[in-house]
């Protein structure tokens, strides 16, 4: 089975509290695991290290070039305002939504209060342009929405009145659609 991500003695820490220290694993191509442990154990943390959206402090975290890593956080971030259909449209690739997307990312470009938000701002950029390029449309989307049970007359509604769990399932419904390498569910169940 072809190697995806592979840790090396990786540490983290959170202000002076070691949360991971010589973690080393390997995950593969068809692999299936549960990650367990206490509160503050550092599950999320290591969620987020695989996910790239933290670095290792030490050790060497490497992902198999062209992995892609989708990640559930355990409270999903959306856009203010955007619809559930907003949101799967831009997963699913619907053209239209994806390129008012790349108009509105273009416009935050110009207006980046510094170095770190512009970075964010291109990074989110280049899923977009990147989606654009291999989109699936949004009827993608509407199966995926009804397969996991979510009302389509609700598919209008703002993200931000969803209940945490309906959140969750819109955050799982994205990743079903992007279908990555690497699927991490940080406590799915936990609404």
């Amino acid at each position: 089975m072809t190697l995806l991500i592979q840790a090396a003695n990786i540490e983290y820490a959170y202000g002076g509290n070691d949360v991971l220290s010589g973690a080393t694993f390997e995950i593969r191509q068809g692999d299936r695991l549960a990650l367990i442990g206490a509160n503050g154990s550092g599950k999320s943390t290591l969620f987020r290290l695989m996910a790239e959206q933290l670095r290792p402090q030490r050790g060497t975290l490497t992902l198999a070039r062209g992995t892609r890593v989708g990640f559930l956080s355990q409270e999903p971030d959306f856009d203010p305002g955007q619809t559930v259909r907003e949101a799967i449209a831009l997963a699913a690739g619907d053209p239209t939504a994806l390129e008012a997307r790349a108009h509105e990312l273009e416009r935050q470009m110009g207006e980046a209060a510094g170095d770190d938000e512009l970075t964010a701002i291109m990074d989110a950029y280049a899923l977009v342009l990147e989606r654009l390029d291999g989109g699936a449309g949004t009827a993608q989307g509407d199966r995926v929405l009804a397969g996991l049970g979510f009302p389509e007359a609700r598919a209008d509604q703002p993200l931000d009145q969803l209940s945490g769990g309906e959140k969750k399932l819109i955050g799982l419904a994205r990743l079903l659609i992007e279908e990555p390498d690497v699927l991490l569910l940080d406590e799915p169940d936990n609404h």
